[in-house]
């Protein structure tokens, strides 16, 4: 990997404008050299077991002029100690302590942009090599201080960000705040390649991908994270707890731009993050919106980093409405340690504490998240070890049985939520996700382990969205043309990984479920709906352009920010135009060809395009089980029946007047030109 290292020049710069005695010196090639935080802070602070500082009192943190937020011009903040107290702070985002700049006078903030860059001249941190900004990047005022007594009593910490001559961003804006060796020490940062590629690359004996390497920052668990500060800005709107923070993704953790999960904990304050964090995020059940997170991601874009970066919450949006887990989602700029780290969509994070937050009621404590199973890729996230054997007994009963047996079947549907399943098939076979679950790839699914009283705690597994950006397009224009449907029929189960070990591969489940005609039938539909509804043409490019309106404002100055440099050849905004557009085509170019896919898949009869009017001031329709708009089309099998069900707003049910289609057992055969009015 080439090397890079800082001239002395620029070292000295930075020094000289650093604005307090414990700010750090310009950042060297961590491939080379350890990052530290400045010897006088870390020297002194106290630290409990998860590395965190300890309070030792109950003084009162100091008080701040101003408000964390946007400022035009700069201004003096002042800062207010308890009685019989001193101001210690720091500017560079690093934990105060007595060892600290002492507070005397006001403190100037100025527009800090034209200072040398700083953590954006870091390297280590890909192993596809280093990028770093041609330009002064943005930066903030950050401000930590704390309040101590003469006799060594030390207040919590007072923790402030202040934007001056920065221009305000159309979204919120996270300011995270940790001492730098947390990310960028070569032994224990989680950002960089560190030690642990230094130690893994001495086993190579070929060639390998950037994305394949092992860094500090492919390490997981408890023991890789680390304590942050974190701040969520929105106008007047400051929100601010202490966290843990941790690198995640898959192979995004090579990105010089990696993703973030964010932990309460008691161990650094609260349980869980008590405030709105995504606008209008209803709960799963319905029951109003999600007031409060255990933990929540910052998505780099994943796969899409590069490209569009928008691919996963688009996706997951349209396909919202489908019988299964979506993550909720907000765009959002991040500032660390006061340094501009670009756009990021703050997003939902699947684990128990999810399913709580979005289930649990007064009435039923089957949500309660200690009865939660939570599995991901075959593997236990949350729950007990025992618990993969509830997993492993429906895996191998579907397997091992005939489910063309009726009552095979009926036993599968008490172990397994068949619609969910089918409607998540569905969705990433019509995105055409290379990625997915029958490529054993990209899946979880939860239950309830002791079975309650809500309609989803009835024991069954159901299915997950999520990181779904590896597709549509994003590598090869063909994608559009490619019958995943007929790929998945193809695909060979095997019964070991790439790894030699055993497996219980997902291909041999839907394979043996589609021994089923009812389930055969399910999935069809499923696919039809996910064309008719929620990817219908219209709706999807409406959708990606109500998106690009706002991500047009932050992925250009996020690719010039951290690359990489063939990204910028043509400049950062047609790049990320270019990458619309083509996302755009697959939408559209898909919508056309997916019906065709679906009949030479299953071998099936004659398409039949299916027309329901209704007045949704007095009421909702629904095509099987899903919301359809008012004025709706769509295309199905005319071998295959579907279900329309109609609920005015009074609970009564719709009158449905058929045209060219008939009902049959509580479903609709329908015809080429069907019609059906609603009236409620």
């Amino acid at each position: 990997m080439k090397k890079y290292i800082l001239a002395a020049a620029l070292l000295l710069t930075a020094c000289s404008q650093a604005q307090d005695s414990s700010a750090e010196p310009a950042l060297p090639d961590v491939s080379q050299t350890e990052i530290s935080q400045g010897s006088e802070t870390q020297s002194e602070t106290v630290t409990s077991s998860e590395g965190q500082a300890d309070p030792v009192s109950q003084i009162a943190a100091p008080l701040l002029s101003h408000k964390s937020g946007f400022y035009e011009k700069g201004f003096m903040l002042e800062m207010t100690a308890p009685e019989g107290c001193t101001v210690y702070y720091t500017t560079d985002g690093s934990t105060p302590t007595v060892k600290s700049k002492v507070y005397t006078e006001p403190v100037k903030l100025i527009d800090r942009t034209p200072e040398a860059n700083f953590l954006s001249e870091a390297g280590g941190i890909s192993a596809g090599g280093d990028f770093r900004p041609k330009g002064q990047v943005k930066k903030a005022n950050v401000i930590r201080a704390i309040a101590a007594d003469s006799r060594g009593n030390i207040s919590p910490v007072s923790n402030a960000t202040y934007f001056v001559g920065i221009d305000k961003y159309p979204v919120p804006v996270i300011s995270l705040k940790t001492d730098t060796s947390n990310l960028f020490n070569k032994e224990t940062g989680i950002y960089v390649l560190g030690s642990t590629y230094d130690n893994w690359v001495k086993e190579q004996t070929g060639n390998f991908e950037p994305w394949q390497a092992q860094g500090n920052y492919s390490m997981r668990g408890r023991e890789w994270e680390r304590p942050v500060n974190f701040e969520f800005i929105d106008g007047d709107t400051v929100f601010e707890q202490d966290c843990g923070i941790r690198i995640m993704g898959a192979a995004s953790r090579s990105a010089t731009q990696k993703s973030f999960r964010l932990t309460a904990r008691t161990d650094y304050g609260e349980k869980n993050f008590k405030f709105p964090l995504i606008p209008d995020n209803e709960r799963s059940d319905g029951n109003g919106n999600v007031d409060k997170y255990r933990s929540f991601v910052l998505r780099n874009g994943g796969n899409d980093h590069e490209f569009a970066n928008i691919r996963d919450p688009l996706l997951q949006d349209l396909a919202t409405g489908g019988d299964f887990e979506t993550m909720q989602h907000t765009p959002v700029v991040v500032f660390l340690d006061g340094e501009y780290w670009g756009a990021y969509t703050l997003a939902e994070d699947y684990s128990d504490h999810y399913i709580e937050n979005n289930y649990s009621t007064d009435k039923d404590d089957a949500f309660d998240d200690n009865n939660i199973i939570f599995l991901k890729k075959g593997g236990i996230e949350d729950g007990k070890e025992e618990d993969i054997e509830l997993y492993n007994e429906m895996f191998d009963f579907i397997t091992s049985n005939d489910m063309s047996n009726a009552a095979n079947y009926e036993k599968a549907s008490t172990m397994l939520d068949i619609h969910s399943y089918a409607d998540y098939l569905a969705v990433s076979l019509y995105i055409c996700n290379h990625d997915a679950y029958y490529d054993n790839n990209n899946w979880a699914m939860w239950r309830v382990r002791e079975t309650g009283d809500a309609e989803k705690a009835d024991g069954r597994w159901r299915m997950m969205v999520y990181d779904i950006d590896f597709s549509s397009g994003i590598y090869d224009g063909n994608d559009v043309n490619i019958n995943s449907i007929r790929q998945m029929l193809d695909k060979k189960p095997s019964d070991i990984n790439e790894d030699g070990d055993p497996i219980r591969d997902p291909v041999k489940m839907i394979h043996s479920l589609l021994e089923n005609k009812d389930f055969r039938n399910e999935l069809v539909n499923s696919l039809c709906d996910m064309r008719n509804i929620s990817f219908e043409r219209g709706r999807a490019v409406d959708h990606l352009l109500e998106m690009y309106d706002v991500y047009a404002k932050l992925i250009p100055d996020t690719l010039e920010r951290f690359g990489p440099e063939w990204v910028l050849h043509g400049g950062a905004d047609k790049h990320f135009d270019d990458q619309i557009n083509g996302l755009a085509a697959f939408l559209d170019s898909r919508y056309d060809k997916f019906p065709k896919m679906i009949g030479d898949a299953f071998d099936l009869g004659n398409t039949a395009e299916i027309r329901i009017s209704y007045d949704d001031s007095k009421g909702k329709v629904y095509v099987n089980g899903k919301a359809v708009p008012s004025d709706f089309k769509g295309i199905y099998f005319a071998d295959i029946p579907i279900s329309v069900t109609c609920t005015a707003n009074d609970g009564s049910e719709g009158k449905k007047a058929l045209q060219g289609c008939r009902e049959e057992n509580g479903k609709i055969r329908v015809s080429d030109g069907a019609v059906i009015n609603v009236t409620f």
